[in-house]
């Protein structure tokens, strides 16, 4: 990111972390037959000394046993991966109350990993298995009120979450981040609702269990790489993780390369994003740049953002601070959320435009409301304040509505 020339005034705020995507750890073992290591999060209790044991166990039911089998099958440890299996049981362990296994659950909805993503419904899940006692639940709820993924946004909310993730170690900075940028926006009763909150919140999860936390039963539908359907020419799928954080799966190359071929603006920003990363494809910078620019002119911010950082680096295509500064614009309406900062890196530094620092004080609130700020907006607010004070109102205004703008288009 562009570093913003203005006084040297230093000021620090809040990044509020990503969900944390830590998995339960199952033990690699030689053999078919060798001990299976209970999951980390179960916290002890029943064992098997064999793969056949454990397996029987899960038939008869074990909550525990079927989680850790699900666990197994899910990653191909020990065991023949089964992707459609692996989800049941582990539906079926959290449904019989075992905490582990709606934790894990959650983590496949949050990341898309395995299944079609739905922080919604991760969410629900999370719940579900810090009324079980995970701790990491916490966390992960809370983060999820704070950066408004699978509910709406409830910064009180969020607080108590973490005041209780504080309390089971957890936490790490996040809720005192979220305190200082509560503190910063002036917005006393927000912590002071949190605090409230907090003590009830957690008589309210020890008065429920996991089985009753749980949202409605609902298909799982496995859809890793190895389940998808190859092209008949037996190549491997392809998944690839755009700018914004979107998945975009295919079932072949050749079969994103057909959709590219269609115009398709996801497929156009892939193949452009292969080409550039020279990973999935040899590398071809002048390719990639054609295929990116058909699908900007489709709309896609995915593919401005890339444009964008070619033209800022000039390293692969012709330095144009102009078209980075016109990408980026196009992007940043669109919601990427780097391209949120550059733009506002961009009006503060008149690379590419002219230095307008109200402007840039707009988007910088706008990235800052997406957890992505680096101290930056304290110091164009400070700088400002000391030579155009009326803007600063009229700037944030105009954060809240792009931000209304940004979330009417993700909805």
């Amino acid at each position: 990111m562009t570093p913003i020339p203005l006084p040297p005034r230093r000021a620090r705020l809040p990044l509020l972390l990503a969900l944390c995507a830590g998995l339960l750890a199952v033990g690699s073992g030689r053999g078919a037959e060798s001990a299976p290591v209970l999951l980390s999060q179960t916290g002890g209790g029943s064992s098997w000394s064999t793969v056949a044991e454990l397996t029987a166990a899960a038939e008869r039911g074990n909550a525990r046993a079927c989680a850790q089998l699900g666990e197994m099958l899910l990653r191909g440890s020990e065991v023949p991966p089964d992707g459609p299996r692996a989800l049941a049981l582990l539906e079926q362990a959290a449904r019989a109350g075992e905490a582990s296994a709606a934790f894990r659950l959650g983590m496949l909805l949050e990341s898309g990993d395995s299944v079609s993503p739905d922080p919604a419904r991760a969410v629900a899940y999370f719940r579900a298995a810090a009324a079980g006692g995970i701790a990491e639940a916490f966390r992960n709820v809370g983060v999820a009120y704070s950066t408004g993924r699978g509910v709406k946004r409830d910064y009180a909310e969020a607080y108590s979450w973490l005041l209780l993730a504080t309390k089971h170690a957890t936490a790490g900075t996040v809720a005192d981040e979220l305190r200082a940028y509560l503190t910063q926006l002036r917005r006393p009763e927000l912590i002071a609702a949190g605090e409230r909150r907090a003590p009830a919140l957690e008589r309210e999860l020890a008065q429920t269990s996991v089985a009753k936390a749980l949202p409605a039963p609902a298909p799982l539908v496995f859809t890793a790489p190895s389940a998808a359907v190859e092209d008949p020419a037996g190549e491997p799928p392809v998944k690839l993780v755009a700018p914004s954080g979107r998945l975009l799966r295919w079932p072949s190359l050749a079969a994103l390369r057909r959709a590219a071929d269609q115009g398709t603006p996801d497929a156009l920003t892939a193949l452009g994003q292969a080409l550039l990363e020279g990973k999935l494809l040899p590398e071809d910078s002048a390719l990639a740049t054609g295929l990116l620019e058909r699908a900007a002119k489709a709309g896609s911010a995915d593919a401005a953002h890339l444009l964008a950082e070619l033209h800022t680096k000039g390293t692969k295509v012709k330095r144009d601070d102009a078209l980075a500064f016109t990408y980026t614009l196009q992007a940043a309406r669109g919601g990427v959320r780097a391209s949120l900062f550059n733009l506002g890196a961009l009006y503060a530094n008149g690379r590419g435009t002219a230095t307008n620092y109200p402007e840039a004080l707009a988007w910088l609130i706008v990235a800052q409301h997406y957890n992505l700020d680096t101290g930056q907006v304290t110091r164009i607010r400070n700088y400002l304040a000391q030579t155009q004070p009326a803007q600063i109102p009229l700037a944030e205004k105009r954060a809240a509505e792009r931000i209304r703008e940004i979330d009417a288009r993700r909805d």
